[in-house]
């Protein structure tokens, strides 16, 4: 492994399970989130990776405390995150993962979302909706 991802720690991850055929999509998506955000964190900062249920839907956020971004350029990651953002073929190069991810999202009916992180960097919020998420099996003894 190299260190660029040692740098990911799995902070916060509440037990969930996803439906098979989500998975390598889901992946492929988490996958970009965690690049930009290592991309744009200082070499020894850590991204952190937090999950959850939250009823129905299960959530993730990808925590980096790096540089982050302006109103302006967040809110056009934003439009392109939605999946609606513009044509992939003449985006610039720069944009490309949040044009990826937006196609992602779309296809798994995911919201994704980039935040302020509080302090510094940018927080990518991802919110999973019901028909991925698999009912956990009982752990109930009868």
């Amino acid at each position: 492994m190299s260190a660029f991802h040692q740098r990911v720690a799995a902070v916060d991850l509440e037990q969930g399970r996803i439906r098979g055929h989500a998975v390598a999509e889901l992946s492929h998506l988490l996958a970009e989130l965690v690049e930009n955000a290592l991309m744009f964190s200082p070499p020894r900062q850590p991204v952190e990776i937090y999950g959850w249920g939250d009823g129905a839907e299960y959530c993730l956020a990808v925590v980096d405390r790096g540089i982050g971004m302006t109103r302006e350029r967040m809110a056009q990651a934003n439009s392109l995150l939605t999946g609606r953002g513009g044509a992939l073929l003449t985006a610039p190069t720069r944009f490309l993962g949040h044009h990826v991810v937006g196609a992602l999202a779309a296809r798994l009916g995911a919201h994704v979302e980039l935040r302020p992180t509080q302090g510094a960097g940018v927080t990518a919020y991802v919110a999973l909706p019901a028909k991925l998420v698999q009912e956990q099996p009982s752990t109930a003894v009868v």
